[in-house]
């Protein structure tokens, strides 16, 4: 990707989200989106780890779990993830019409009262959050 792109990237989600800094894990073109963390969104407790997660898609998406359809560009979620047990969990989950999470909030998800720990699998765009989050900020 053309560093021009990347830094034009991080100053509209930088802008959108009130100045928040966030880095990017991963890219995943089959996938179509680039995912970022925000390091001062992470808060431990034990050897549990919180933290803010933005994926933003190339291409508006479509929606279609649920009435009524809608296309989106941008997911923001919070996760947890338990660094000893190699697992996480999102806490919350919400959709926005926009990428940088901005726009309008198509749907928010709360999903703090389940229990439903995924395992994280290797080579995982999900392992390099979990490497990133629990590594360094141990």
């Amino acid at each position: 990707m053309p560093f021009k792109y990347v830094s034009f990237l991080l100053i509209i989600i930088s802008s959108s989200l009130h100045a928040e800094t966030w880095v990017q894990y991963e890219e995943s073109k089959k996938l179509g989106f680039i995912a970022f963390y925000s390091p001062s969104s992470i808060t431990r407790n034990e050897q549990y780890r919180t933290v803010q997660i933005l994926k933003n898609y190339y291409a508006p998406q479509k929606f279609t779990a649920e009435d009524p359809n809608f296309t989106y560009r941008s997911t923001l979620a919070t996760q947890l993830i338990n660094c000893s047990r190699n697992s996480y969990k999102n806490k919350r989950i919400q959709i926005w019409s926009d990428v940088g999470a901005a726009g309008e909030l198509k749907k928010d998800y709360d999903y703090s009262s389940k229990d439903n720990w995924s395992k994280t699998s290797e080579n995982s765009i999900q392992e390099s959050l979990h490497e990133k989050v629990c590594l360094t900020f141990n």
